[in-house]
């Protein structure tokens, strides 16, 4: 990897911005204004299922429950009026006054035809009468009268207490009364006691088709469903978007406070503690290459530019030297004003050999720098030195401290000179 043909860089804010930092953590970081609106958008995506499958869980749940009312409603006027019409068809006096229920064989015929043009403008498909034991005492299935549904639970629920009992049940096939055939049939099965003078003394069963009811209800939820998401939706963007703005606005704004607390704002370059950190969050990234070197560079008889020419040479002399030294170092390298004149440059990954190399490359360009200063009696030079950076075994502040000695025995030998220091002294 040869330094002297690297590619100049712009900047020596290389990785100043969210080191280390993937973009999808970048997308999600609480830390960041815009970090938190891509949570809220997420929380408020899932708040908006949330909501509205709960809203649509309670819509259907009242939409069943009423309509499992009307099924009994409707049961229950047949049921009455069932009994009312036939009332001495089906109730039996005993002779000591007890009444039950009972239809006797001569009547059954009749008593069927009534039931069937009676029934079936309701929509309902098949009824059962029982007695107190249980037994069918009539149904529009023939083939189920004389049967004992003992072990139906609803049914001696019915018997024991009086109370109504209702269920939706899917049928995969039902007769209706007119002779038609339906398939996969909605039907809410509606048990009701016959009760005379308060006691129970058996049963209805009523079986109503409420198909066409039930896809109603089907229609309704799946709109009401897409309403309540609408609002929601629309209600959330109302207060994402200027959310967003502010929180765009924000990030701006803390970008530009993180780069004015990260730069030296003479020269645009790192400042010390920031050029310190990176290459420490550098150097705690790094695994597959854990060489590097580190230049420590002073300007040379710098206070003399400032006494003979005037602070405003001497900061001109600072943005111009900076400026030199970081647009010929390689992308990835780091630079930064250490203090005053001093400067801090961080190569990872360079051989001592090429690090050397570059310190000397640097020293040369600004050397002949045509600084355009009237009263420069001299030429600007830098003094520099150099150490091996182990990444894997010191840390960054030991081999400063080398590379710092190394300046020392620059200025010692007479400045504008570049000396190495490999071990510690």
């Amino acid at each position: 990897m040869s330094l002297i043909a690297s590619k100049p860089r712009d900047t020596g804010l290389s990785g100043l911005r969210h080191v280390g930092t993937a973009p999808i953590g970048r997308f999600f970081d609480m830390r960041l204004p815009s970090g938190i609106m891509h949570v809220f958008l997420g929380l408020a995506g899932l708040g908006v299922l949330v909501v509205t499958a709960l809203i649509g869980l309670g819509i259907h749940h009242v939409y069943r429950g009423e309509m499992i009312r009307d099924a009994e409603v409707t049961a229950t006027s047949v049921a009455e009026a069932i009994l009312e019409q036939e009332r001495d068809v089906l109730l039996k006096r005993a002779p000591g006054g007890a009444v039950s229920v009972a239809l006797a064989i001569e009547n059954a015929a009749a008593f069927d035809q009534r039931m069937r043009r009676l029934l079936h403008p309701f929509g309902i498909y098949k009824i059962k009468i029982y007695d107190m034991d249980a037994r069918i005492l009539y149904s529009t299935d023939a083939t189920l009268i004389g049967r004992v549904d003992a072990g139906n639970a609803k049914l001696g629920e019915v018997l024991s207490a009086g109370r109504i009992n209702s269920a939706v049940d899917k049928k995969g096939q039902i007769a209706d009364l007119g002779g038609g055939v339906r398939f996969d049939a909605d039907v809410v099965e509606t048990y009701l006691p016959i009760q005379v003078a308060g006691r129970t003394i058996g049963s209805f069963e009523v079986y109503l088709d409420i198909s066409r009811t039930y896809d109603q209800i089907g229609r309704v939820f799946a709109l009401s469903i897409m309403i309540v998401g609408l609002v929601l939706t629309a209600a959330f963007s109302a207060l994402y978007w200027p959310m967003r703005s502010g929180a765009a606005r924000l990030d701006a704004i803390m970008e530009e406070l993180h780069l004015l607390a990260a730069t030296d704002p003479l020269t645009g370059i790192l400042n010390r503690r920031s050029v310190i950190a990176q290459a420490q969050s550098a150097q705690a990234q790094s695994k597959a290459c854990a060489g590097g070197a580190v230049v420590m560079i002073d300007i040379d008889h710098f206070k003399a530019v400032n006494d003979r020419l005037g602070h405003p040479s001497g900061d001109e002399v600072l943005r111009k030297v900076s400026a030199v030294l970081r647009s010929r170092l390689r992308q990835g390298d780091l630079i930064g004003r250490y203090g005053g004149e001093e400067f801090l440059v961080v190569l990872p990954g360079a051989r001592l050999t090429e690090a050397a190399m570059v310190a000397e490359r640097l020293r040369r360009a600004v050397a002949a720098t045509d600084f355009g200063l009237a009263g420069l009696d001299r030429p600007v030079t830098v003094s520099v030195g150099i150490s091996p950076w182990n990444r894997m075994a010191e840390d960054v502040l030991t081999a400063i401290g080398r590379a710092d000695r190394g300046l020392y025995r620059a200025k010692a030998d007479g400045r504008d000179c570049v000396r190495v220091i490999t071990e510690a002294a």
